[in-house]
Parts: structure tokens; sequence; C-alpha cells
């Protein structure tokens, strides 16, 4: 019958995808246990010792970066639309950095609180890592939007939600009549801005 069909074509999909399920699954739990990409050819070997079907193919240390990638990319963007459909309260916390190829980039974090029912700890997540034209204050509150913007974080959102913003101490983030924080709180009036202490703490023991 056509029943019997439908469920015999979907049985069919699901064990196609299978192996590749099983390769997913154990790169999740790699990343979870912070354990380093290269752990993927070792932990599919044993799988296979199991008699566990893997496939053929994504058995790589490369493979095993380029699904963490897509992994994260997929649970980011579950979790921005959550924030976004519920309307819950955001920080946006940032921080500039070097990266390998010694350019300045900007790292943005998202801290929301999504159940203040059952006092339950906000949760942080890493939202992008922007490599800035420059460091001008105007330059970074630019990128910034555009970032936060593209993960559907939109303007009309921010003016109602986003109370919040945390940087370094530097001139060009916190200054009171020029710097980032400034201009935020110029187009967002209820944003309160603050300097995030864990980065001056680092600061003190390092000197």
């Amino acid at each position: 019958c056509w029943v019997c069909w439908v469920c015999w074509v979907c049985l069919g999909v699901c064990g196609k995808f299978e192996s590749t399920i099983r390769v997913f699954n154990t790169v999740y739990s790699i990343v979870k246990k912070r354990r380093p990409f290269t752990d993927l050819p070792f932990d599919i070997q044993l799988q296979k010792l199991n008699r566990l079907d893997m496939g053929r193919i994504l058995h790589s240390d490369h493979a095993c970066a380029d699904i963490a990638s897509h992994i994260t990319i997929e649970m980011k963007a579950k979790i921005t639309n959550f924030l976004v459909k519920n309307n819950f309260k955001i920080a946006v916390l940032i921080d500039e950095a070097t990266s390998v190829s010694k350019k300045t980039c900007l790292v943005v974090c998202i801290r929301a609180s999504i159940d203040v029912k059952n006092e339950k700890d906000p949760i942080t997540f890493f939202l992008d890592l922007i490599e800035l034209e420059n460091t001008k204050f105007e330059t970074i509150v630019l990128q910034l939007l555009s970032s936060l913007n593209k993960h559907k974080f939109s303007h009309e959102y921010l003016i109602q939600n986003c109370i919040c913003f945390a940087c370094d101490g530097a001139s060009n983030m916190i200054g009171q009549k020029a710097g980032v924080g400034k201009l935020l709180t110029d187009k967002y009036s209820d944003l309160l801005v603050c300097i995030a202490l864990i980065t001056d703490l680092n600061l003190l023991l390092m000197m």
C-alpha cells in the first residue's frame, strides 16, 4: 500500500545517512570533550572494531574541523533564532584580539537570560570573529552592527532587547565624548555600557 511504500522510503533514507550521522555524533563528542580533531580517525577505527558501519569518507582530522564548523553554525543559528523569536534580553560583549595573520580582530559574544522565572544562569556563547579594517571607533561600531544584523539581530530588536554592552577600558571603546560605547548609546538610549572587569584583572596579573 501507499503508506508502506512511504515507510520503506523513509527507512531507506535514514539507513543511507546512518553512517554520516554516526560520524557527526562522534565529532560533536570530540568537540564537547575539548579533544583535538586528530582524535577522529582513532574514534572511527574503534567504532569499526565494534562492527559499526562508519562509511568510507569524512574520517580525517580536516573533515572533523569542517564538520565541527558546520555544527557550530547550525547551533548558533538555532540559538539566535530562539532569542529573537522570544524577544529575550541580551548583552553584547566584545574584545579586541590578534589573528594568526597578525590582523586586528573583534571577538563578539552574546549573553542572554532565557529563564528568568526559574532563576537559571544566563547563557553566554561566541557569536562572531570580525576582522577589523581599522581600530577607529566608527569602524568598530559599523562592523559590529553589521555582524549582529547578519545573525538576525535587527535594529528594531536591539532597540528593545539589547540592554548591556561590555568591553575593555580602551579609550576608543569607552571614551566619554567619542567611543564605541558613546556611539552605541546614541543609537540605543537604554543601553548600559560597562567595563569587563576580568580584562583588567588579567592585565593586573600580568604586571
